[in-house]
């Protein structure tokens, strides 16, 4: 038992996160900005300090961010007992890596795109990344679990660096406070409560060897 709650509790932990990434990340209510992080990554190409330059791979990373959670929730969804459901999730990890492509017809120059060539990259990692989730069940529960981990661990790290940089610029440009919204609260949460999960299976495993022998005596 504490093995499958284990797991049913990661993947809640990520469905929370995939909430978090659709929810508020900046709110500014004063100026009608109430932005997802898909939208803070978009909007954040208009500002000053992005556009020359300076930090100009930040909305990149921010949408990497993005790719590294979608990828790490293709893989655990092997964890979903009914397969109608888990390619249903893969289906969706499927259309958040296409809502990472540029938009047309700049999608169409590839990775050639002066503009949006590193974010064709970052979209053709997801969706990579998800296809090859299809062999997850090939993989050793410990080295995927230890890969989840990885994964997880540099989206939020990603993800803290990006909203920190863009904080300030966005509050010169709008001239009011910015605070973190709920989004990226329950997007942190989310992922922090999967690396606690997954290490516990690592560091536990007998756990999952019980598990197998319950099912194997039954």
């Amino acid at each position: 038992m504490p093995g499958k709650l284990i797991e049913r509790l990661s993947l809640a932990a990520l469905f929370a996160a995939w909430i978090g990434i659709w929810g508020t990340w900046i709110p500014a209510e004063a100026a009608s900005l109430r932005q997802n992080a898909f939208d803070l990554a978009e909007w954040a190409t208009f500002l000053p300090e992005v556009r020359s330059g300076a930090l100009n791979t930040i909305p990149d990373i921010l949408r990497l961010s993005v790719a590294l959670i979608t990828i790490a929730t293709a893989g655990r969804s092997r964890d979903i007992g009914n397969v109608w459901v888990r390619w249903a999730v893969r289906f969706v990890c499927i259309l958040r890596g296409l809502l990472l492509l540029p938009p047309y017809p700049f999608v169409l120059q590839l990775w050639n795109s002066e503009s949006y060539g590193l974010r064709f990259v970052i979209a053709g990692i997801a969706l990579i990344g998800v296809g090859a989730s299809i062999f997850a069940d090939r993989v050793p529960e410990r080295i995927l679990r230890a890969s989840s981990i990885i994964l997880f661990l540099a989206a939020i790290g990603m993800a803290l660096y990006a909203f920190v940089a863009l904080r300030g610029p966005f509050a010169i440009h709008f001239g009011l406070g910015i605070n973190p919204g709920w989004g990226i609260i329950i997007f942190l949460v989310g992922v922090i409560l999967s690396v606690l999960l997954e290490g516990t299976m690592i560091l536990f495993p007998q756990y999952q060897l019980l598990e197998s022998k319950t099912g194997q005596d039954a």
